[in-house]
């Protein structure tokens, strides 16, 4: 969930004044979350992204900005391709992860508002996942199709 402790909010809620303000969402800055989100143990990795993620929608106010959507993308899968290593427990986590904000986000602000996040992480998930489909066929062809 994307309610972390307020303790541990600081480095995310910075860099994300810094995205807001200045700087956009660059690859530069997703190396940084990257960097943050590897120092944590696998047990929280998930509910930070979420957090990040979930504090990003709040300030686009459902995607209602200016901000470049395209390079908010290529951010957003830097970020899981690296953070979530080829594993299939790797994967399961984040296309979850990525599930939990939408649906979260919608609860919390209705179907209208949230029908743009929704949309958004759709396509990421979408676009993830064909990442993920050639690990499967890896793993299937090393392993045999399920028969």
């Amino acid at each position: 969930m994307s309610y972390i402790e307020r303790s541990q909010r600081l480095p995310y809620d910075e860099l994300i004044t810094r995205i807001f303000l200045r700087e956009g969402f660059t690859l530069t800055n997703a190396d940084e979350l990257i960097n943050l989100l590897q120092k944590l143990d696998v047990e929280t990795i998930d509910g930070h992204f979420n957090y990040f993620l979930t504090k990003c929608f709040v300030i686009l106010n459902g995607l209602h900005s200016t901000i470049d959507l395209g390079d908010f993308r290529r951010f957003v899968l830097k970020v899981l391709c690296v953070v979530y290593q080829p594993k299939y427990f790797n994967y399961n986590r984040a296309m979850g992860m990525l599930s939990c904000v939408a649906y979260e986000y919608q609860r919390r602000h209705g179907s209208r508002a949230s029908f743009l996040v929704k949309t958004f992480l759709e396509g990421i998930t979408k676009e993830f996942y064909l990442i993920v489909g050639h690990y499967e066929e890896e793993v299937m062809n090393r392993n045999g199709d399920v028969e």
